[in-house]
C-alpha cells in the first residue's frame, strides 16, 4: 500500500529551516545554480519563493516578478518577499550594486 502523501504545506515546511536571528525561511531542499529553491506541488515544479508568496499571500500577477527584500534567494518566507515589475526588481539590484 503506498504511503498518504502529506498535506502541501506540510511537506513544504518539512524542506524550511527557520534560523532565529533572520526571520528568513531558507530553503533546505533542491536549489538550482543560483541557489533558487525549487519545489513540486500537483505534478507542477515551482520555484519555492513563488509557491510559498502564493500560497500564503494569493495570486501571483503574470506581468510581475518575486523581489527578494532581504536579497537571500534560498529565503522563501511569503513576508520577505514582494511581487514587483520587472524594471522595478532591476532598478533595485543596480541601486544595491547586485
Amino acid at each position: 500500500m503506498p504511503k498518504a502523501r502529506l498535506p502541501e504545506l506540510q511537506r513544504f515546511m518539512s524542506f524550511v529551516e527557520i534560523p532565529k536571528e533572520s526571520g528568513c525561511w531558507l530553503w533546505m531542499a533542491q536549489k538550482d545554480k543560483c541557489g533558487y529553491g525549487h519545489f513540486k506541488s500537483n505534478l507542477r515544479d515551482w520555484l519555492a519563493h513563488r509557491w510559498s508568496y502564493e500560497y500564503f499571500r494569493g495570486d501571483l500577477k503574470s506581468h510581475l516578478t518575486i523581489d527578494h527584500l532581504f536579497r537571500r534567494v534560498a529565503c522563501v518566507n511569503p513576508f520577505h518577499l514582494e511581487q514587483v515589475t520587472n524594471k522595478e526588481n532591476v532598478r533595485r539590484q543596480k541601486a544595491e550594486g547586485r
